[in-house]
């Protein structure tokens, strides 16, 4: 086995960018910078600013669409409500710190879906 360096990427960590290049160059691969992603998560971004979170937030809406919400029972929906939060929200609040602002958001959206309420409508909830 070999490995493709073709297809490799470096990245440096505290060391400056003439060095990365350097090593890269004497190695054949490119060099990666730091805001990638990873496993669908941003790595090397700020994410301690709210507009950071934007991606994650508009991911649940995508996933909590509301054709699903027509379709699906309510046992439909709480099993959809568990594994999406379960996957990917819980693995991106594991690695940052989530502001109180962005939690409030998903949890709306979480209860809309669950509840059965399409945009703009208004229901009671219990």
């Amino acid at each position: 086995l070999s490995i493709n360096l073709k297809k490799s990427q470096l990245v440096g960590v505290g060391i400056p960018d003439s060095q990365v290049l350097e090593a890269a160059t004497l190695i054949c691969c490119s060099v990666l910078h730091m805001a990638f992603k990873y496993l669908g998560i941003m790595v090397g971004e700020n994410m301690s600013s709210i507009r950071a979170w934007d991606e994650t937030v508009n991911k649940l809406k995508l996933r909590l669409s509301s054709w699903k919400l027509k379709t699906l029972s309510i046992g439909g929906r709480l099993t959809l409500l568990k594994s999406v939060l379960g996957s990917t929200l819980i693995y991106n609040m594991s690695l940052f710190k989530v502001f109180k602002a962005v939690l409030k958001s998903m949890e709306s959206i979480r209860q809309n879906f669950f509840n059965a309420i399409c945009d703009g409508e208004k229901k009671i909830t219990w």
